[in-house]
């Protein structure tokens, strides 16, 4: 995700050092992963097909060093709307099909003096002559740019068809934490992040921009709601909201918790309303 990029790193072994799990370990993991599984809705919204329900599985190994702070373990949930989707992608399969402009040919004027210029810059090394090479690669840079103007405003076209195109509102993930201690507003966010409580609970809506405009398919923001002790706040300069860990307390105890809906923002509200929120708030200190 997601997705403002929210990065959460768990605890469980992956990949890298790892050693083996004490059974405190093992039975933090059985759960608060059991809460997970307690607390996720058992379907998502409706004519929507569910692609991934984790597993939780309580592994033997943890990276090691992990009992220097607060075990983070998370757990995801993801649905798709499956015809939607595929509708968009015959749409586009038509499209490219369909035909369009010609693709724009290099002027060939321009062309011929940008292979001379090429040509007069390889004579101008061999005599060393510094000066000329650098006039000659500017003359050359200008009249690339020129050049390749046409196919590169071509190819923007094609790309704004494509992201016109890209469906929305066709996905949808829930991503339960643990133990996390920073969200982060996106900078060019423009908007209210607080939102309406979602039972009892702080929620935030973290809307990434950044991808919507880079990439061709659609990002979804998400809805976040927070459990524990948060607070709004900023850290190297970006906005956010935060969780005071206790480093001195027990890495299996449970010190915040919050899940993320990545969706469009009614139905992103409307997965966490159907949520059970008890399992999780019975977490928390323990």
């Amino acid at each position: 995700m997601a997705i403002t990029c929210l990065l959460f790193a768990s605890s469980v072994y992956a990949d890298g050092e790892s050693r083996p799990a004490t059974k405190g370990e093992m039975d933090f993991m059985r759960r608060v992963y059991g809460a997970f599984q307690q607390a996720a809705p058992r379907s998502g919204p409706a004519g929507w097909d569910e692609t991934e329900r984790a597993a939780g599985e309580v592994t033997d190994r943890v990276f090691k060093g992990v009992e220097s702070g607060p075990m983070r373990l998370h757990y995801q949930v993801k649905w798709m709307d499956t015809a939607k989707v595929e509708a968009a992608r015959l749409k586009r399969e038509e499209a490219a099909l369909s035909p369009g402009a010609a693709p724009p040919q290099a002027d060939q004027a321009r062309q011929q003096r940008f292979e001379e210029l090429a040509a007069q810059i390889g004579a101008a090394a061999e005599r060393g002559d510094m000066k000329a090479m650098e006039r000659l690669q500017r003359e050359m840079d200008a009249v690339g740019k020129q050049m390749f103007a046409p196919a590169e405003d071509a190819e923007r076209q094609r790309k704004g068809e494509d992201k016109a195109m890209a469906p929305r509102d066709v996905y949808a993930k829930l991503f339960f934490t643990v133990n996390d201690s920073w969200l982060a507003f996106q900078d060019n966010y423009k908007g209210s992040n607080k939102q309406k409580p979602i039972d009892g609970n702080p929620a935030y809506r973290l809307d990434d921009n950044h991808y919507r405009e880079n990439y061709v398919e659609w990002v979804e923001g998400n809805t976040c709601v927070v459990i524990g002790n948060w607070k709004p706040g900023a850290r190297s300069g970006q906005k956010g909201v935060g969780s005071s860990m206790n480093l001195k307390a027990p890495h299996t105890r449970v010190q915040s918790v919050n899940v993320c809906a990545q969706a469009e923002p009614a139905r992103a509200r409307a997965l966490l309303e159907r949520i059970d929120w008890n399992p999780l708030k019975a977490l928390l200190g323990n």
